[in-house]
């Protein structure tokens, strides 16, 4: 796959556009985006390497889980990277200003928080 950075602007299933990379992690990136009812929202891009079933498996778990902890899946899939014609899963998650590293570095959690 080409550099992260060159995917900025690409559209994602015909309905995602990548309008920011925000952070990479390994063979994977997040940007942002918006979904259809014009909200701000994170996806995931995931380069496969033959392993596209058990990502979108274990995507499709947490979705169906629904527990208010986990960051919301709205959408998932896989599309083909072209010209190199390799796959890659994407999932569109929920948009959260927070970071749970950044929360730790102020000291632990109580049971409350």
């Amino acid at each position: 796959m080409n550099l992260w950075t060159e995917y900025e602007g690409a559209t994602i299933d015909s309905a995602y556009a990548l309008t920011k990379l925000v952070q990479t992690e390994g063979r994977s990136a997040f940007f942002s985006t918006r979904n259809a009812n014009g909200e701000s929202v994170l996806i995931r891009i995931i380069e496969c390497h033959f392993d596209e079933d058990e990502i979108l498996a274990r995507w499709r778990g947490v979705q169906t889980l629904g527990h208010p902890n986990f960051l919301r899946i709205d959408r998932f899939g896989q599309f083909q990277v072209q010209p190199e014609n390799t796959t890659a899963a994407y999932a569109v998650f929920e948009r959260v200003e927070a970071n749970l590293g950044e929360v730790l570095e102020g000291g632990r959690l109580s049971a409350a928080d």
